[in-house]
């Protein structure tokens, strides 16, 4: 393993003689974050450039860094930007990051450490409506995480806000006399409510779904499978050395809960109400106790309706009184439903303990590999309503995913130092810690004890070279070189 390289130099960026030049939108063609991608080192530029540490920017640095080796996010950013200039809508966050990882891709004659000063700007003016507070304006360590989680709802936001003005634009075209001599439902094989430019049918790469069931072993009843939108997986380190695909079992595997049933409500209060009925039986006869009989028998005829139709709550009569009951055996399981083109695994590492005073940091190692099958985590073609069967039984075709970038964690749970590993064109890596850009192997980026994981989904499963990535969309695909040997690289990059 590399040693560690401290990134907290504070007085660097005070005897710079000016910042290294990072390229503005305008200079940039319009596929030049999938170009620079493909970029190589050569004899006249040899380095790649790092990112200025003034105080405790590492853990921004790092996901930075980590994003620029993800090829459907270059394809995704071209897109976005080329798609915000047809129909003029401002998306600051993809324009700077997008510049910053040409820049980041793109070998230089000279050693040099880039400023994203531009990129900080543009997050710090990110409204807080998703619950994050801004991370680049906080004077403190912060979490490479949270950090990812913003960027990642930053670029969802911007894609919305074209995705919003294209929509109003296109119906208001629509109106009027332009519609009556429109084109037909389908044209150019879609629909009009799709129409536009093409290229304008960009979803976020890092968005999938997962699929939930909440059941109860006791009654049998089942909530309807519900399906998430997820940008991240979030999976818990055991407190002992495991692999990434344990950590992924644990995260699928069955798990009892504490749960209010609703069949077990229903159950309750029936037996409720034909108690209160038996006792307004045995009241003499009067219209009070006719009305309350009356009651009681619509009541219970619709708790029977509903036991024997699986009605939900929201269907019934408000005014029932229910009879709350705590299932004794209920079961709550997730599985990856549609996995992302990109998917980002976080490591959680805190844990809580009385003797620690608050959270610590789990040091457990966890081995994970350099292509990653996630079809055993996945849902298949059935799915199961028994609370203690498995939710779905996995098909056996793998789907494969392809490590791109990893970002570790040296220290404590309070302080410490964020580096990332990320891979390079034609198969290398690179070991960076802020400023300083270290060309390493594959084994040392699998010897390290990861914080955050980003992974591609691939297209091919052959082993003996890299796999195409599969697209965000259906109607283009990312061609990535092949791969020579590594020694050439190191020459070159040396």
């Amino acid at each position: 393993m590399a040693c560690v390289v401290p990134g907290f130099l504070p007085w660097r960026h005070i005897f710079a003689q000016a910042d290294p030049p990072v390229p503005r939108r305008s200079s940039l063609t319009r596929n030049a974050s999938q170009q620079a991608l493909q970029h190589t080192p050569s004899r006249t530029t040899p380095y790649y450039a790092g990112l200025v540490n003034p105080n405790i920017y590492c853990f921004f640095n790092s996901v930075v860094q980590s994003l620029g080796s993800v090829h459907h996010l270059a394809m995704y950013l071209d897109e976005v930007v080329n798609m915000s200039d047809r129909w003029d809508v401002d998306t600051p966050v993809s324009d700077t990051l997008r510049s910053m990882l040409v820049a980041l891709n793109t070998p230089q004659a000279k050693s040099q450490a880039l400023v994203p000063r531009d990129l900080q700007r543009a997050l710090r003016s990110v409204p807080q409506s998703h619950g994050l507070y801004s991370l680049v304006s906080a004077q403190q360590q912060q979490d490479a995480h949270e950090l990812a989680v913003l960027l990642i709802h930053a670029l969802d936001a911007e894609l919305g806000r074209i995705q919003h003005t294209r929509a109003k634009r296109l119906q208001e075209g629509s109106q009027g006399l332009a519609a009556l001599v429109g084109p037909s439902h389908v044209q150019r094989g879609l629909p009009r409510t799709r129409l536009g430019q093409h290229g304008d049918h960009v979803t976020n790469i890092f968005h999938g779904t997962m699929a939930q069931r909440t059941a109860c072993a006791e009654c049998g009843y089942m909530e309807a499978v519900r399906f998430f939108a997820m940008s991240e997986l979030d999976l818990v380190v055991p407190p002992t050395s495991s692999t990434l695909e344990q950590c992924l079992a644990a995260w699928t595997q069955l798990e009892q809960i504490d749960w209010t049933c609703h069949g077990c409500t229903l159950r309750a209060t029936q037996q409720r109400v034909v108690a209160e009925k038996a006792r307004c039986d045995a009241l003499p006869p009067s219209k009070r106790t006719a009305k309350q009989r009356q009651t009681l028998d619509a009541q219970l005829a619709q708790i029977r309706a509903a036991l024997q139709g699986a009605w939900h709550e929201a269907d019934m009569d408000p005014t029932i009184p229910w009879t709350r009951a705590q299932s004794s055996c209920a079961t709550k399981q997730v599985m990856l439903a549609s996995p992302p083109p990109v998917l980002v695994i976080h490591l959680n590492r805190s844990s809580f303990s009385l003797g620690a005073f608050g959270a610590s940091k789990n040091h457990a190692r966890v081995h994970f590999p350099d292509r990653l099958n996630v079809a055993p985590f996945m849902v298949g073609s059935t799915l199961s309503a028994a609370a203690i069967r498995p939710l779905s039984t996995p098909d056996t075709t793998p789907v494969w995913y392809q490590l791109v970038a990893v970002v570790t964690h040296y220290g404590s749970h309070n302080y410490g130092h964020y580096v990332c590993f990320r891979k390079r064109p034609q198969g290398k890596w690179t070991r960076i810690s802020d400023e300083t850009v270290q060309v390493c192997t594959l084994d040392d980026v699998l010897a390290q004890n990861p914080y955050l994981l980003l992974y591609e989904r691939m297209t091919s499963t052959d082993p003996t070279k890299p796999p195409t990535p599969c697209c965000a969309r259906t109607c283009q695909r990312w061609d990535v070189t092949t791969v020579p040997d590594y020694q050439s690289f190191t020459n070159q990059a040396s």
